[in-house]
């Protein structure tokens, strides 16, 4: 960590933040900053979708959707059972403008019911990140809203 980070405003650190985030990613962003504030730059990255997928769970699949979107990971909505977040063997199938898309991923965050305003479901981190996701969903939104 730097003392250049505490001297700027808050609005040009998430300038800074934000063009670190894209040039290096986000397991070098952690390096300067701390994990909850990595995870609010990352949110702002997520898209809209409604997406079908596959939620693979130690080898059993549940069909799912997804709700949004991102390189870094993306949140299904799941209300039949919980999972635990210590669960090592976790991927997700989905298909985003034509491209097929498996994989692996980890749980980092639950909304059973504590967020009324959002479904139950599971917030994944994709274990490799997919710019690809991004932009394809980007593709996407802007399609629908035209």
């Amino acid at each position: 960590k730097t003392n250049f980070l505490t001297k700027l405003k808050k609005s040009d650190l998430m300038f800074f933040t934000e063009i670190y985030y894209q040039l290096f990613g986000r397991s070098d962003l952690e390096k300067l900053l701390e994990p909850k504030k990595v995870d609010y730059i990352v949110r702002k990255y997520r898209m809209p979708v409604d997406l079908f997928a596959i939620l693979n769970v130690n080898g059993k699949d549940y069909f799912t959707k997804i709700s949004d979107i991102s390189s870094d990971g993306c949140f299904i909505k799941f209300s039949n059972q919980t999972i635990s977040n210590s669960i090592d063997d976790i991927s997700v199938k989905f298909n985003i403008q034509g491209k097929n898309f498996h994989l692996k991923s980890k749980i980092i965050w639950t909304n059973s019911g504590q967020n009324p305003k959002m479904p139950k479901g599971y917030g994944l981190e994709f274990l490799q990140p997919q710019p690809e996701i991004y932009d394809l969903a980007k593709v996407m939104l802007f399609s629908t809203a035209r």
